[in-house]
């Protein structure tokens, strides 16, 4: 099957302006290690982050808090987004209080060439979840992380992907 062309619609300059504003304002920032274990098959019913450890966080000077979540992973295994959301919605009240930004990154999706166009729209169906449970918290405060070190794939069916995606988020 032949990739369809990637769409393009370049954005204006002071927005791109803006987002990269905002990107750089995430400064330093630390990865926490939990929501996309996908080897640890009890990683919901732990608790492996507390105050102290955004207390050290925030003492070391870093300013974002990046979050890998492993979604397609809950869903294969049929745990409901809203308990995912639980998790997030802690780690984003822990943010908020030691005044750090949060980076919600989708972890360990499934799209590659050959089921971009099943995965794609499961990608479209999970952040569009994401955006109506997080659309009142702060765009300088809580920041998206489309797809997590994307596959090697075609260039053209990544971006494609990616369009659509992103694309769907602003309707």
């Amino acid at each position: 099957m032949q990739p369809a062309n990637a769409k393009s619609n370049p954005i204006p300059l002071t927005q791109r302006q803006a987002a990269f504003n905002r990107a750089k304002s995430l400064n330093n920032g630390i990865s926490i290690s939990w929501l996309e274990q996908t080897w640890n098959k009890d990683i919901l019913s732990i608790k492996p982050i507390n105050n102290t450890d955004f207390e050290l966080i925030k003492r070391l000077g870093f300013k974002s808090v990046r979050l890998p979540v492993a979604f397609a992973y809950f869903e294969t295994n049929k745990i409901t987004v809203e308990k995912v959301f639980t998790h997030i919605d802690e780690v984003l009240e822990q943010c908020n209080t030691y005044g750090l930004k949060l980076i919600i990154d989708y972890h360990y999706g499934n799209l590659n060439d050959t089921n971009y166009l099943t995965e794609t729209p499961k990608i479209i169906n999970q952040w569009l979840k994401l955006t109506k449970r997080y659309i009142r918290e702060s765009p300088e405060k809580v920041f998206f992380e489309l797809y997590n070190e994307p596959p090697h794939m075609n260039p053209k069916v990544w971006k494609d992907a990616a369009y659509n995606i992103v694309t769907s988020l602003e309707k």
